[in-house]
């Protein structure tokens, strides 16, 4: 039964790694087209390119931690913990992953989706009306169904997240790919444009403002900046999320030859570049490119040299951790470190560390599933 369940775990990892970023995310906030530019009116106009490079070098050539390091002391034996599924397609896929999981924790799992805010309120109180044990969410803006959170913190049901910003504030007891995450993204990604280019960095950031977690590594990226390179320029530019997949090209190129003297483009979701090599080429734009959360396009990309680079994350361990985390709430076991910490493993990524195949995405741990397996079998 366990060498099964690993079987199907490993192979549904395989899909899940194929997932883009910015299907993630709500499409509850608006955005204007325009973008905006700032450049610091005072300050040293030397870049701090040594210390941007040290902060680049400790999260290259290998991932960041494993979040799990301590074995279960207690699987969740006939519990029953529910997942609130959103109608985005990597919801869906996460909801594909979870099961082979209840054959290696011995617990039931169920499955509720919402498509719209009303549907997920509807799925969330049908979920709290079963009186489950735990209750995983994922990437959903928790504002669309803050009655029923409330509900389920008042009848004390544990609960963890990922891709949900400030999750304290709604009573979420775990969370990992938090604001925390968000920020150190952004700031590592100003530390990439500065080690790279120093003062003369003219960096233009391309936001989904219907992404929550891009606001956040925009914050992160505008406080680098001014830390490290007060008088560097950076523009920010908001792009739809419908655009993603098919004019956003466009609307980058067209920017781009706007802004002519622009030597970075900076993604805050790097799924946001596919079909941009071509444009760019066609429009004879030489930028360099890097962003968060490379998905299998852009990382074949980055491997053909088209594009510079991206900040792995790691979005199979990411799943499967969030599930580590609610099992040891409902069980009234501590979080490892690293899950309160909120860590999910990232690497930035280069040509040279893409020489296999990229078109299952990437992982810093491709052996996940037999990790958690072990982990939970109290080993």
């Amino acid at each position: 039964m366990l060498r099964s369940a690993l079987k199907v775990a490993i192979a549904l990892a395989a899909v899940v790694l194929a997932l883009g970023i910015a299907a993630c995310g709500s499409s509850s906030s608006t955005s204007s087209a325009s973008g905006s530019s700032s450049k610091a009116s005072s300050g040293s106009s030397s870049a701090n390119t040594a210390a941007a490079a040290a902060a680049v070098a400790r999260y290259t050539g290998h991932p960041t931690a494993f979040p799990v390091d301590q074995p279960l002391k207690q699987r969740p034996t006939g519990q029953t913990l529910a997942y609130l599924e959103c109608s985005t397609p990597v919801c869906g896929l996460f909801a594909q992953l979870l099961p082979p999981t209840q054959s290696l924790l011995g617990y039931k799992l169920i499955v509720v989706k919402g498509a719209s805010a009303s549907g997920l309120q509807s799925a969330m109180t049908s979920i709290i009306a079963q009186k489950p044990n735990g209750i995983l969410l994922t990437a959903i803006t928790p504002d669309q169904f803050a009655p029923q959170l409330k509900q389920a913190v008042q009848d004390k049901i544990p609960m963890a997240a990922d891709g949900v910003m400030n999750p304290q504030k709604y009573g979420i007891g775990a969370s990992n790919f938090d604001q925390r995450l968000s920020l150190l993204a952004g700031k590592l990604l100003a530390d990439q444009v500065i080690s790279g280019h120093g003062s003369k960095a003219n960096a233009v950031f391309y936001s989904i403002p219907e992404l929550d977690f891009t606001s956040y590594i925009q914050k992160g990226y505008e406080a680098e900046m001014a830390r490290l390179c007060p008088s560097c320029t950076n523009r920010y530019v908001p792009i739809p999320v419908a655009t993603v997949g098919n004019t956003a090209p466009t609307r980058v190129v067209d920017d781009l030859q706007s802004h002519p003297d622009t030597k970075v483009a900076v993604f805050a979701s790097e799924e946001t570049v596919a079909g941009l090599p071509a444009a760019l080429k066609a429009s004879g734009i030489n930028v360099d490119v890097t962003g968060f959360a490379p998905n299998p396009t852009a990382l074949q990309y980055i491997k053909a040299g088209q594009i510079q680079s991206g900040l792995g994350l790691d979005l199979g361990v990411m799943v499967w951790d969030e599930l580590d985390e609610l099992v040891r709430l409902s069980t009234h076991q501590p979080l490892t470190a690293g899950e309160r910490a909120g860590t999910v493993p990232i690497q930035f990524l280069y040509k040279n560390d893409l020489t296999g195949d990229v078109t299952k995405g990437w992982s810093g741990y491709p052996d996940f599933p037999q990790r958690f397996a072990k982990l939970w079998a109290g080993k």
